[in-house]
C-alpha cells in the first residue's frame, strides 16, 4: 500500500494524504528538477521527443487541463519565474494569511495565549475542508496542513518556524488544549480573491469579552507582496546551518547569488554536501 502510494505521488500533481501525514511527499519535492535536468542531458545525447508535447490532444496541456492557456506557450515574456511565491512560513500556503494576521494581533494587543476563548480562521470556501484538521496527535507532515494546529501553536509561541513542529509541541497538551479552540471555516467573502491570492482572516475572541479581527488578503511572499532580500536569506540561514554550518551555509548563499558569473556549478555542489 505505502508503495502504491508513493508511485501515485511521484505520477506528478497528487496532494492526496494530507490528513494522514504521509512522509513520501517529501520524497518528490525535487523530482521536477531532477526531471528537467534528466531531459536536458538526454536530449544533449541524442535521445528525442515528441515535437507536438505540449498542444497535441493526448499532449501534456489537453491532458491535464480541460482549458489550457496557450498564451503561455507563445510568449516568453514576462517569464512566469518573477511570479514564483515563497514561503515565509513552514506550514501549508492556504495558512499563512492566517498566520500573519494572527501574529499581527498578537503583537498588536499584547494577546497572551491562556486570554484565548477562540480562534476562528476564516480561508477561501474552495481550500476549507484542506485545512481543517482538527485531530490533536499526529505526526509533522500532517500537522502542517492543520489550521487548528498552526493557530494554535503560533498563539502560544508567538511565531512560527520550522521549530514549532518538533514533537515537544506537537505532544504539547497545552498546543493541543489551544487547537480545541480554533474553529476553521469557509469565508464566501475570500472567494473572490482565489486562487490568483491566498487570503485569510482571523478573528480572536478573548475571556475578557473583547474581540479582535485581522484579513489579510495578499500574504507575504506573493510578487505583489514579495519577501525582502534579507528575509529570503535569514530563511535560507535557519535551515540551512543547521546541517552545514554557519559559515558554509553563507559561502553557499554567495556563491548561488554569483551563479551568472560562474562556469562551473562545482563549487556550490562540494560546498552543499553535509559534514560527514
Amino acid at each position: 500500500m505505502n508503495a502504491l502510494g508513493i508511485a501515485s505521488l511521484n505520477a506528478g500533481g497528487m496532494i492526496t494524504g494530507g490528513h494522514e501525514g504521509g512522509t513520501g511527499r517529501h520524497l518528490v519535492f525535487g523530482r521536477a528538477a531532477q526531471s528537467g535536468v534528466l531531459s536536458l542531458l538526454a536530449a544533449d545525447q541524442g535521445f528525442t521527443g515528441p515535437k507536438r508535447a505540449f498542444e497535441d490532444p493526448r499532449g501534456f496541456c489537453l491532458t491535464l487541463c480541460a482549458e489550457p492557456k496557450w498564451e503561455y506557450l507563445r510568449t516568453f515574456d514576462p517569464y512566469c519565474l518573477s511570479g514564483v511565491a515563497f514561503k515565509p512560513y513552514p506550514c501549508a500556503r492556504q495558512l499563512h494569511a492566517g498566520v500573519e494576521a494572527l501574529l499581527r494581533l498578537i503583537k498588536e494587543y499584547a494577546i497572551a495565549p491562556d486570554s484565548i476563548e477562540e480562534i476562528e480562521l476564516g480561508v477561501p470556501t474552495a481550500v476549507a475542508s484542506l485545512v481543517n484538521r482538527p485531530v490533536t496527535r499526529a505526526n509533522r507532515a500532517a500537522m502542517l496542513g492543520s489550521g487548528q494546529y498552526v493557530m494554535a501553536v503560533t498563539a502560544i509561541r508567538g511565531k512560527m518556524d520550522l521549530t514549532s513542529f518538533n514533537e515537544i509541541f506537537l505532544e504539547s497538551n497545552e498546543v493541543g488544549s489551544l487547537m480545541g479552540k480554533v474553529k476553521v471555516k469557509g469565508e464566501i467573502e475570500l472567494d473572490p480573491y482565489f486562487p490568483r491570492s491566498w487570503p485569510g482572516r482571523v478573528k480572536l475572541r478573548l475571556k475578557n469579552g473583547s474581540s479582535h479581527t485581522r484579513e489579510i488578503i495578499i500574504p507575504k511572499g506573493e510578487s505583489e507582496n514579495p519577501m525582502s532580500r534579507a528575509e529570503v536569506e535569514e530563511k535560507f540561514l535557519s535551515l540551512a546551518a543547521p546541517l552545514l554550518g554557519d559559515a558554509k551555509a553563507r559561502s553557499v548563499m554567495d556563491e548561488v547569488q554569483g551563479l551568472e558569473e560562474r562556469e562551473s556549478l562545482d563549487e556550490l555542489l562540494a560546498l552543499l554536501k553535509a559534514p560527514t
